[in-house]
């Protein structure tokens, strides 16, 4: 049995981006991100598995965490306008956030804050500030809107 080849599209680093709702002036183009561009972790499952005597009981949870480290570049103007984010009102309300690929659809990001800043080196070696963002996302929406 022979495999058949399946044409994928690329992935696009030119695509990654983040776009303030309320504050504009906080959005992130693919020039401001340095090669780290945007890493996205959930901060907690989708569904949460409780025991029972024979198996599992599914409880869907209705929203999760998002967090994403954001790498903006040292040089970018974007460095000192989110560091004065912090310094004014870290709370930054819904983010739409662009992935790199067109096989995943732009997502939204709701009651959105700045974190806290990783591990910046000043030794002339690295491009980065890597800022770490938190909002909630949405989740198992056809089970909520039957309800």
């Amino acid at each position: 049995m022979a495999l058949t080849p399946v044409e994928l599209p690329s992935i696009n680093r030119l695509l990654a981006s983040l776009n303030f709702i309320s504050n504009s002036s906080l959005n992130i183009s693919p020039t401001d991100l340095s090669e780290e561009g945007i890493d996205i972790r959930a901060e907690e499952n989708a569904v949460l598995p409780l025991r029972g005597m024979t198996g599992f009981v599914n409880s869907p949870n209705p929203y999760w965490g998002l967090r994403a480290t954001v790498h903006i570049l040292k040089s970018s103007p974007a460095v000192a306008t989110w560091l004065n984010a912090i310094k004014t009102n870290s709370t930054v309300g819904r983010i739409m956030v662009y992935p790199d690929s067109n096989g995943m659809d732009p997502f939204e990001l709701r009651q959105c804050s700045i974190q806290t800043i990783g591990t910046v080196n000043l030794n002339g070696t690295t491009a980065a500030v890597p800022f770490e963002i938190i909002g909630s996302q949405i989740i198992n929406q056809n089970i909520w809107d039957e309800a």
